[in-house]
């Protein structure tokens, strides 16, 4: 199995997923885990939605739960709401939500 220990993480709630926004594009298109330049990797979710109002953060965070198969309403973005690196939580239970995450993180 892959490691994607710095994309995905535990906390007492549910996990955390590391996203690069890619707001304002030509068109939404499917997920995809790309490199940061500290090393480290992220899912980079590309939205047409621009980044004002927070459209494009909300256009995410329903884009990640229609991707992932879960309830818009239970992601909630934690970190970066104005920056292109963001910690998006999703509450649940932890081991079921790590398992059905990584399983789709292995097929990006």
């Amino acid at each position: 199995m892959a490691d994607f220990s710095d994309i995905l993480s535990l906390y007492e709630n549910g996990v955390r997923l590391v996203v690069k926004a890619k707001p304002g594009s030509s068109r939404s298109r499917s997920p995809k885990i790309v490199d940061l330049a500290d090393g480290k990797h992220a899912v980079e979710i590309a939205v047409s939605s621009v980044a004002e109002d927070g459209k494009a953060n909300k256009a995410i965070l329903e884009a990640l739960a229609k991707e992932i198969g879960l309830k818009k309403n239970s992601l909630t973005l934690k970190v970066g709401s104005s920056g292109r690196i963001k910690i998006i939580e999703i509450e649940g239970d932890r081991d079921s939500l790590a398992a059905k995450v990584t399983d789709w993180l292995s097929g990006l």
